[in-house]
């Protein structure tokens, strides 16, 4: 008998225990069910084994997806959320406004534009073109280039100095928009947003002419720059054209080049007989080798003698063919019925069986002969060697003439390559020299024309005043804009938020119902706030049947410490009581809460587990409840939940206890034993507390839980909201 009067007639295996710590063992290695389908220690009571054909749970933790990402925003609390920051729209609406009169006010000022217009003359990019002959570095600048540079800066500035105009070249430029379409010669010249019509007018024409003025004096420049020190290097070819020729004069009169083209000719047929005769010498050559190569290796291949056989004189076939003779006869001389006939047939049929049978021996007689083949094939290899020696005397005599060759006309290549050079020389410096010179007179000529590509078609006489539609809308359109903004950027503030908003958004981020909420109250009335949340809490658990006998043990879990845990599992065990039922709070954290019962225990929970302590000595009665607590934290409690002690303690509280409430450390601190205890008991109740929790905590914690198939029966959402005294409504959507 254990403590507590347990039999204890069940033995404990640690293998069965030690299983349920592999993540990917997801089977109750001895038949237990327990909240998530994992082995619970303590317990040996077997549970029904699932359908095949139930349908897989959803995972606790909703993925968010483009399919669902709607559905999981919680509306309400986020509406909530933003009229909380309701301030910050207004502000931020305000500031908007304010920028949007202040811009307003800018705009509606009166504004005058004009207009001026220039042609674009395509005929000068030919004349500029024709008149440099496409040989000098003068060319005409394309259509978009030469457009945008009548707003360079130099043009602005000087438009600025001869107008003394109050703005910057930058202020200038955006007030200015060139207008062209490809297909039309014409370019207006806009001047926009300029504060009185005479210096609308003044700056479209003065930027016109000086536009106009700079793009020919461009043209001006760039041939006049191009023309001096084109007559530099015209001198200098002149110099380097003269030295040619007379080196060329020089060479001609010394090697007398007129007898080179005769010598050539004659070098060239020569050596071009003289060629092929070697080329075909060392062809056939090449035939012979190949010949000789291949009669030797069919000679290594061929056997020095072959086998010659034939049948030996066998007595039996010449004792048969003699009786077939003497047969013949007898049957001329006796007839075919005379018995010596018939004797003589039948020792023929003996005779051809015997020859029939597989068993008869028959041998040949084996002679060794030399190969005749491999001797006429040595023979041939003889003729071919001997007729390859008159093929290399024939290539050496050839040889010997084409080298005598070259050395007669051995002078012949070095003569060419430097006549070619002298030619090559002339012929660039005359070449240089003729291009310079075209070059100066087209930069001389470019110089002298107008190359402009634009003239004035009509200069701006008249401005045209007008108000920006802007500065009415204007207002309006900063406040929308900014109350729109502020609007975003509270929805992003929102969904950004890793806290919980309400239980609402509990049940849409994870696959577990919110049983209840619990609002923040004072220390003197949690029992009242608690007492929805206990109703909803045993109304749900007693729903549902437990595959375990003797009494119900329930555990609360939680991510983090100081999250109501204690507080939640005192008010569960007195609710209970207050039922008439027997009750016990187990506490397996160490930390000390007043408001759990057995917090006034001497010897901690953990001494029991070691066995060093008895029931009576840990067990603490609080009222109507009785409390176990573990004192100290040795860091030892998953050695001590996988014990035998574990086991006793589970069933005598089994047996003594209508309910039990498990208090677990906080997963975060000890995930393991958190496990251990979530798998021990029936049902698993999982807290959260609106302050201290937040979603890159409890997130990884409910994978864990995946990991390990621990699924918790529900949520209870801690501090949502105030206590109102009187008042016992809770939210809660697990009760159907």
């Amino acid at each position: 008998m254990s403590e507590g009067g347990i039999p204890d007639n069940t033995g404990f295996s640690v293998r069965e225990q030690l299983a349920a710590m592999d993540p990917g063992h997801m089977t109750p290695p001895s038949g237990g069910s327990v909240p998530g389908g994992g082995a619970a220690p303590g317990n040996a009571a077997p549970s029904p084994s699932p359908s095949p054909s139930a349908a897989p749970l959803e995972p606790l933790r909703r993925r968010v997806s483009a399919e669902n990402i709607l559905r999981m925003v919680d509306w309400q609390g986020l509406l909530h959320g933003i009229l909380k920051r309701s301030w910050l729209i207004l502000l931020i609406g305000v500031a908007a406004l304010g920028l949007g009169i202040a811009g307003a006010r800018r705009l509606g000022a009166l504004r005058y534009d004009a207009r001026a217009s220039l042609l674009y003359r395509a005929d000068r990019q030919s004349q500029a073109t024709s008149a440099i002959g496409n040989r000098g570095s003068v060319k005409g600048l394309a259509r978009a280039t030469a457009v945008s540079l009548l707003r360079r800066a130099s043009a602005l500035d000087t438009v600025i100095e001869r107008l003394k105009l109050p703005m910057t070249s930058e202020e200038l430029g955006w007030r200015i928009r060139i207008q062209t379409d490809r297909y039309s010669e014409i370019i207006l010249l806009h001047v926009e947003h300029m504060p009185t019509a005479d210096s609308a007018i003044g700056v479209a024409n003065e930027l016109a002419r000086v536009g106009l003025a700079e793009n020919a004096a461009f043209y001006r420049e760039q041939a006049t720059r191009q023309a001096a020190p084109l007559q530099q290097q015209l001198d200098s070819a002149r110099e380097e054209w003269n030295a040619a020729r007379e080196a060329l004069t020089t060479f001609q009169s010394e090697y007398r080049l007129l007898e080179v083209a005769a010598d050539t000719k004659a070098f060239l047929d020569s050596m071009g007989a003289v060629s092929e005769r070697l080329q075909s010498a060392r062809i056939a050559r090449d035939a012979q080798d190949v010949r000789i190569g291949n009669y030797e290796e069919l000679i290594a291949k061929m056997p020095a003698e072959v086998l010659r056989e034939s049948f030996e004189d066998n007595p039996v076939k010449r004792r048969l063919a003699n009786t077939e003779v003497a047969l013949m006869e007898a049957r001329a001389r006796y007839g075919p019925e005379n018995p010596q006939v018939l004797q003589m047939e039948d020792s023929i049929r003996e005779m051809r069986r015997t020859l029939a049978d597989s068993s008869f021996d028959e041998s040949r007689e084996r002679v060794y002969v030399p190969n005749p083949d491999r001797k006429t094939f040595e023979l041939e290899i003889l003729r071919l060697k001997a007729e390859r020696e008159v093929l290399d005397q024939a290539l050496t005599q050839t040889d010997a003439q084409a080298q005598a060759l070259q050395q007669r006309y051995a002078h012949l290549p070095d003569q060419q390559v430097k006549l070619a050079a002298h030619l090559q020389r002339y012929a660039a410096a005359e070449s240089l020299y003729r291009s310079l010179e075209r070059a100066i007179a087209d930069a001389r000529v470019a110089a002298d024309l107008d190359l402009a590509d634009f003239e004035m078609l009509e200069p701006a006489r008249r401005a045209t005043a007008s108000r920006s539609r802007m500065a009415s809308i204007l207002p309006i359109a900063a406040l929308l804009l900014g109350l729109l903004g502020a609007t975003g950027l509270c929805v992003i503030i929102e969904l950004s938020d890793p806290r919980y908003r309400s239980a609402r958004q509990l049940e849409q981020l994870y696959a577990i119902p919110c049983l209840a909420s619990v609002p923040t109250a004072p220390r003197d009335a949690l029992d009242a706030a608690c007492l929805p949340a206990c109703r909803l809490i045993y109304q749900h658990v007693n729903g549902q049947p437990s595959a375990r006998p003797g009494g119900l043990v329930i555990c609360i879990a939680s991510a983090g410490p100081q999250e109501g845990r204690s507080t939640l599992a005192g008010a569960l065990a007195r609710y209970w009581a207050s039922l008439g039922a027997t009750a016990a709070v187990v506490d397996f954290t160490a930390t000390r809460n007043p408001m759990q019962p057995g917090a006034q225990s001497t010897t901690g929970l953990e001494r029991y587990l070691e066995e060093d302590a008895t029931w009576d000595e840990v067990i603490v009665r609080d009222g109507s409840i009785d409390g176990l607590k573990r004192a100290f934290d040795r860091g030892n409690l998953p050695e001590l939940l996988h014990g035998k002690a574990m086991r006793r303690l589970m069933e005598t509280l089994r047996a003594r206890y209508a309910c039990v409430v498990i208090e677990a450390p906080p997963w975060q601190d000890e995930p393991q034993a958190g496990r251990m205890l979530a798998q021990a008991s029936d049902r698993l109740i999982w807290l959260i507390d609106r302050e201290r929790s937040s979603r890159r905590i409890v997130n990884p914690v409910f994978d864990a839980l995946e990991r390990y198939a621990v699924r918790p029966l529900g949520i209870v959402f801690n501090r949502d909201g105030r206590f109102k005294p009187g008042s016992a409504a809770a939210v809660g959507s697990g009760i159907s």
